[in-house]
């Protein structure tokens, strides 16, 4: 984790493997071990995120969109579908470009967590692409917030990641 004040941030997103051993029953192909967990409910993250408070003895949950919106971003540098096209996509490339996402199976386009640092001492990883992640929003309500990999880094595009491109990290109450 990485200190913020009064909390501390998930390094990473949550992999496959760790999700895993909250879940027996998720799915991991051989190899994908480190890939992000998506394909998770809101609900499940949460879950994963109390049995986790209860195996270290630590109180960890998932971040606000306070916390974590101004963070998990869309950034052209990272993996998102700009990177895959290899050009700065727009709304209307995106809706031609996803029957070829689909094609490419689910979560075809995720990397490894980690394949993108952050900045300085304690960086925080892939906040601007790969796995967009699940905040509680503003209005209490489940949000996804930040870049995916099956969508543009265009701001201004809604964040409508496909579940299999939606995974979490998590916070740690100091």
């Amino acid at each position: 984790t990485v200190d913020r004040g009064p909390i501390a941030i998930g390094r990473f997103e949550v992999t496959r493997a760790q999700f895993r051993a909250f879940d027996p029953s998720y799915p991991v192909a051989a190899g994908a071990e480190r890939l992000p967990a998506t394909s998770v409910s809101f609900e499940k993250a949460r879950q994963y995120c109390e049995w986790l408070s209860k195996k270290t003895g630590r109180k960890y949950r998932l971040g606000t969109e306070e916390e974590l919106g101004s963070l998990l971003t869309r950034s052209r540098n990272e993996n998102t579908l700009d990177s895959w096209a290899g050009y700065n996509v727009n709304f209307d490339d995106a809706a031609r470009l996803a029957p070829l996402v689909n094609d490419a199976g689910p979560g075809a386009l995720l990397k490894p967590v980690g394949s993108h640092a952050g900045s300085g001492d304690d960086p925080l990883f892939d906040l601007g692409g790969n796995a967009a992640e699940w905040v509680l929003g503003k209005d209490g309500k489940p949000k996804a917030v930040g870049g995916s990999a099956d969508q543009p880094a265009d701001e201004k595009a809604p964040v409508t990641s496909r579940p299999d491109y939606i995974g979490f990290r998590v916070v740690l109450e100091k």
